[in-house]
């Protein structure tokens, strides 16, 4: 009765640590993995609701076709609205921190953010369509992030950590989805000269004075992750967005042509999706991360790429 009273009495104080701080706890008692309560925000109209505790499960199905997920902030949980509805059965989400793997809801453990994520539209489209299959999404972007320190720098580090974790829990995904492209892009008409605006020796404002990654470095970065990827996994296919619009007017075409070249000089690297083609208030919330309408659109793109890519 006492060991009773303890265990719920840690459950329910993780819940409210939770419950305020929007915290992600694992906890282990008897032998079982639980959720505590995670804080999520609906839309910035709605009020706040709360995941119900969930018991994790000890083991990813054997029989699965995993989908690595990751980039920037448009592959982390940034859509404003979560999908409400029930999920696919054989649909779940690998946390790389713990090595479990759950049923599938939003927002998606092992990246940012308490919202929706542009992934799941896609995840639950291939779940319906490959009923005897075990989709298993594993979600690992980070916000903000350019391909210089995904491949340079402390990101790259992350990734070789997060990749070890996928191999060290017995996973072999069958594809990576990479989504990025934002932090490297540029602003419209600027050239050259605008450089004489910027303070001597000042660094410029986020987005003021952005003149976009160099093309021919984001090609060798992006080329750096990919064989990564491959020397971890070397049975996976890789696919590349194409991703550049984040507010500013038009897309940038130079990024994007590195981002083709990527796929084209690669063996089973290829085009996933063309985000650059969802554009209008009602797709994305805030000129650059996309609203449920959006992610909608960009899910059918992934989908029907990763079907042609793995499944056909």
């Amino acid at each position: 009765m006492k060991k009773n009273f303890i265990k719920l009495l840690i459950i329910f104080s993780s819940f409210f640590i939770g419950l305020i701080f929007g915290a992600e706890i694992i906890i282990k008692l008897g032998g079982e993995y639980y959720l505590p309560i995670r804080r999520r925000i609906i839309s910035k109209s709605s009020k706040v609701s709360f995941d119900s505790l969930q018991i994790k499960q000890k083991k990813c199905p054997l029989e699965n076709v995993a989908i690595g997920y990751f980039g920037q902030s448009n592959s982390t949980n940034t859509v404003p609205k979560t999908i409400s509805s029930e999920f696919p059965e054989n649909l779940y989400q690998f946390h790389w921190r713990t090595g479990l793997c759950y049923k599938y809801s939003e927002p998606l453990l092992g990246t940012s953010g308490r919202g929706g994520n542009t992934i799941s539209f896609a995840a639950i489209q291939l779940a319906e369509n490959q009923p005897e299959r075990n989709i298993i999404i594993i979600p690992f972007g980070v916000g903000r992030s350019s391909v210089l320190d995904w491949s340079y720098g402390y990101l790259s580090y992350y990734h070789d950590f997060v990749l070890d974790q996928i191999k060290f829990f017995n996973l072999e995904p069958k594809l990576f989805l990479w989504h990025q492209g934002e932090s490297d892009s540029r602003v419209d008409l600027l050239t050259k000269k605008d450089l004489l605006l910027i303070p001597n020796y000042s660094s410029p404002s986020p987005g003021e004075y952005q003149f976009g990654t160099n093309p021919y470095a984001y090609k060798d970065a992006l080329n750096n992750i990919v064989q990564k990827t491959f020397k971890y996994f070397p049975e996976t296919k890789f696919g590349v967005a194409l991703v550049s619009k984040c507010v500013y007017k038009s897309p940038y075409k130079l990024l994007r042509n590195a981002q083709k070249k990527v796929a084209i000089e690669n063996a089973n690297v290829f085009i996933s999706a063309d985000s650059d083609l969802i554009i209008g208030k009602i797709n994305r919330s805030d000129r650059c991360h996309f609203t449920q309408e959006g992610s909608k659109k960009l899910g059918m793109m992934y989908f029907e790429s990763i079907k042609r890519e793995i499944f056909d």
